[in-house]
């Protein structure tokens, strides 16, 4: 672990209290900006806004929520999600509402790239350009490097150590693949733009554990997977170079997250183990119909729905937790 990381994490991390007999460390409450730049990685704020918003036509933006309607099992929800009217009441415009905790849900966020952190606002949208897509996976490679510093404060706290301290250095990595995917943006025309993010308290390890199984053993694993074929497929040598450097990496944070699965399921209760596997299937299928649009797919070496449903369905045979 390197000291910028050991620096960054002690400087941003403050006892607070106690927790059943235990300080604990509020969570990495930093802004984006000052992360990036402290990494190396290309101020978004100093981009201009993206040249186009909206997915398909549609809205496209993320933002997290309060609801008061509890973290139950049945009724408004189904595989970690609101039904439709709950959703509805809750974010108004969005399609899609995934419970991270009791009392929050997360509107809409479907899209292949980094870990997601807790506090995210929203992303930038995504249209026929490879550009677009690209920025939008830079935004939510930078967002990584926040929700892994943030794990590892989680963790730390909840005697974990071991996990926490390959949680910062998956951050480290996140730092390296939002440069590299930032210049890939900017090739096209597009540019990240500024990360918007709330503060957000550490997490019961029911929380950490299910926001795992999905971001984790979820995104990162398909991500991972995706990458491998973007290294493969891409008809533009840039991304192609820059996918086979990010999928070492990624697939590396997936074991992470298999890893930290195996050591926190056991601790759960039947009813919250089975909320964990939802949110990893949720995820999984949802990704899988995330259609991109055939002109951006070539250069990006994206999978078309065909293949990424049976990578979804394949995935979920081979690592379902």
């Amino acid at each position: 672990m390197s000291r910028w990381a050991l620096d960054l994490h002690r400087n941003t991390s403050e006892t607070v209290g106690l927790m059943n007999g235990m300080s604990i460390a509020v969570g990495v409450h930093m802004r984006k900006a000052n992360l990036l730049l402290a990494a190396g990685v290309p101020l978004f704020a100093n981009c201009p806004a993206p040249t186009t918003c909206g997915l398909m036509g549609g809205p496209s933006d993320t933002w997290v929520e309060p609801w008061d309607g509890g973290l139950v099992d049945g009724g408004s929800v189904t595989n970690g999600q609101l039904d439709w009217a709950s959703c509805q009441q809750v974010c108004s415009t969005a399609n899609a509402c995934v419970i991270l905790d009791a009392g929050l849900v997360q509107c809409h966020l479907f899209c292949v790239g980094g870990r997601v952190p807790p506090g995210l606002v929203s992303l930038s949208g995504v249209d026929a350009s490879p550009g677009s897509w690209l920025a939008r996976m830079a935004e939510l490679e930078a967002a990584a490097v926040h929700a892994f510093m943030h794990l590892a404060t989680e963790l730390d706290a909840h005697g974990l150590p071991r996990f926490a301290a390959e949680a910062l250095r998956a951050a480290e990595h996140e730092v390296r693949h939002a440069t590299s995917v930032t210049r890939l943006a900017l090739r096209y025309g597009y540019c990240p733009r500024p990360l918007e993010m709330r503060t957000s308290e550490l997490r019961s390890l029911e929380a950490i554990a299910i926001d795992n199984a999905g971001e984790g053993c979820g995104r990162e694993l398909f991500g991972s997977v995706l990458n491998v074929h973007q290294a493969r497929t891409a008809t533009d040598p840039a991304i192609a170079e820059v996918m086979t450097e990010i999928a070492a990496e990624e697939a590396e944070h997936a074991e992470l997250s298999f890893g930290l699965a195996a050591e926190l399921m056991p601790r759960l209760t039947v009813a919250q183990r089975r909320r964990a596997r939802e949110a990893q299937e949720v995820v999984l299928e949802v990704l899988a119909g995330d259609e991109i649009r055939p002109a951006a797919r070539g250069p990006l070496g994206l999978m078309d729905q065909a293949q990424a449903l049976a990578t979804s369905r394949a995935l979920l045979d081979q690592r379902r937790l």
